[in-house]
């Protein structure tokens, strides 16, 4: 069913106003793409049935990815598709975030800073599974976003953190049975004093 309120219509009934709401270029990009999505702005094409010979003209969509109409599909997918990969059992959600100090490393290594991100994440979270003798389960996704700032020059800057759905329960080494581990969260500090020491060398080396 179609909504009878959509975030396109809203902007568009907004018009021009957007322009004056004190935002930067990147957001108006967004909001422009959002406002013209699927209307006469971004032009069309028809569709016609081979068999009856129905003709229906349809517009262009924007396949911005923050557009909720054009995603939304493959948000549903992506979502389901996550759950499949889950236990029945109940979760802790963690974030590791990328220190704002590494961004200048991070524009000219993405892939190096990330993936020592996801490696000080993963090895921090299990040596406190350890400490309790127990083996957990994870599921992690990483989420990253560029800025930039064009006023006097540019400026860009990205960042990112890695998300991770640990299990309450796991596997105890030691006695070989499920076990709970309940304190995971109360030694987030201690984690991320953990994750930011990992990998400190390579940084350095990234870095000179």
């Amino acid at each position: 069913m179609r909504a009878q309120t959509e975030i396109g219509s809203i902007l568009r009934e907004y018009g021009e106003k957007i322009e004056t709401l004190g935002l930067n270029s990147y957001q108006l990009r967004i909001l422009r793409s959002l406002r013209h999505c699927r209307s006469a702005a971004l032009g069309g094409h028809i569709d016609a049935c081979t068999e009856c010979g129905t003709v229906r003209v349809s517009y262009n969509s924007c396949r911005n990815r923050h557009c909720p109409k054009c995603q939304g599909n493959k948000r549903a997918s992506w979502i389901e598709a996550k759950i499949s990969e889950l236990l029945p059992v109940p979760y802790f959600h963690v974030v590791f975030t990328l220190p704002s100090e590494l961004n200048g490393i991070c524009m000219g290594h993405p892939k190096e800073v990330y993936t020592l991100l996801f490696q000080s994440a993963w090895e921090t979270l299990r040596q406190f599974g350890r400490g309790k003798g127990i083996s957990t389960g994870m599921v992690t996704i990483l989420h990253t976003w560029e800025v930039s700032f064009s006023c006097k020059g540019v400026e860009q800057s990205t960042s990112g953190e890695v998300c991770f759905s640990v299990t309450k329960i796991g596997y105890c080494i030691t006695v070989h049975h499920f076990a709970t581990f309940q304190k995971i969260l109360g030694c987030i500090c201690q984690a991320s004093v953990c994750a930011s020491g990992s990998h400190s060398g390579v940084l350095r080396s990234l870095h000179s």
